[in-house]
């Protein structure tokens, strides 16, 4: 009877050997032929990107001309190429506009810009320092765990 358990033994050994090797091609295939595609993804985005780049650099280039030719018009002429004209802290229709395209290029799809804010000029008398001492007190402040508490 020993050499019976020894047969069967053999035969269900042999048989996960025969599962392993099949596995492990199949694997192996499973792997080049995402990795293919994955290759495939990245070629695309590549051409995307460079596609995007050229873009941005013609229209800068664009943008750098039309500075130039707003700038040789005269200060107070009110140019059309130049919307960035403001006084006071009121922006204007045209800057709000080309605010939403810049955006809107940037991200790539549509965007609508709800509100903008002209930010204070940094005060050189306010230390870097004081104002991160400030940012991590208030950090500090944990609302949640001060709710749970009562």
């Amino acid at each position: 009877m020993p050499p019976m358990y020894l047969l069967t033994a053999a035969l269900v050994i042999a048989g996960w050997v025969v599962l392993l090797i099949t596995l492990r091609r199949s694997l192996e295939r499973t792997r080049a032929e995402l990795r293919a595609e994955l290759q495939g993804q990245i070629d695309k985005l590549s051409a995307s990107i460079s596609a995007l780049q050229q873009a941005a650099k013609s229209r800068s280039e664009e943008a750098g001309q039309e500075f130039s030719a707003g700038s040789a018009a005269a200060p107070g002429s009110g140019s059309a190429h130049s919307p960035v004209t403001q006084t006071g802290d009121e922006i204007t229709p045209e800057t709000l506009a080309m605010i939403t395209e810049k955006i809107t290029i940037l991200l790539g799809r549509k965007v609508h810009v709800r509100s903008v804010k002209l930010l204070a000029k940094f005060d050189v008398g306010i230390s870097p320092w004081a104002q991160h001492g400030r940012a991590v007190i208030q950090a500090s402040h944990n609302l949640s765990s001060l709710r749970r508490e009562n």
